[in-house]
């Protein structure tokens, strides 16, 4: 795959993660007190994870076409685990 069409492939997926965000951030607005403060802790987990991965989509948008292969391995295993934290918050909620 070429650079230019990984990165339009890695900000979709960016952009389908932010979603997926924000519905939890419009959950944990309808729950008690209690479960809205332990939401709202791995909400901005997931936000701290994004910018991370952001940062990385933008080295491999900086990056020589000799070197972004490198960069990517980082951008997905970032990725994967901000899927695997949203998938464990819908779970546990």
């Amino acid at each position: 795959m070429k650079k230019n069409a990984y990165v339009e492939k890695a900000q979709a997926q960016l952009d389908e993660l932010s979603g997926k965000i924000k519905v939890l951030k419009a959950k944990a607005q309808g729950t008690q007190a209690s479960v809205k403060i332990e939401y709202e802790k791995r909400i901005e987990e997931l936000n701290t994870l994004k910018e991370a991965t952001m940062k990385k989509l933008e080295e491999i948008k900086n990056s020589t076409d000799d070197a972004w292969e490198k960069t990517k391995i980082g951008f997905e295993k970032s990725v994967k685990s901000i899927e695997e934290k949203i998938k464990s918050t819908i779970s546990k909620f």
